[in-house]
């Protein structure tokens, strides 16, 4: 499999612990509390999941079963 254009592997990504003990893989961290602010996170039968926490909650959307993530360099 060949890497997309304008994206990089989950796996360069900061790694953390979620609170049940579980690898995600950070993007963004917030400044003001240091919680993840956008993470990824593989769900059941290796299905990549985005995570973002807004202002309302956590938004939560299926990515699908890639090792990929799209990033906004060139």
């Amino acid at each position: 499999m060949t890497q997309p254009k304008n994206s990089r592997l989950v796996s360069e990504l900061d790694t953390a612990l979620d609170a049940y003990g579980r690898t995600i893989f950070v993007e963004e961290w917030e400044a003001a509390t240091g919680k993840p602010k956008i993470w990824y996170q593989y769900e059941m039968r290796n299905v990549l999941m985005k995570h973002e926490r807004r202002t309302a909650g956590i938004v939560v959307t299926r990515i699908g079963k890639t090792k990929y993530v799209k990033c906004c360099g060139p």
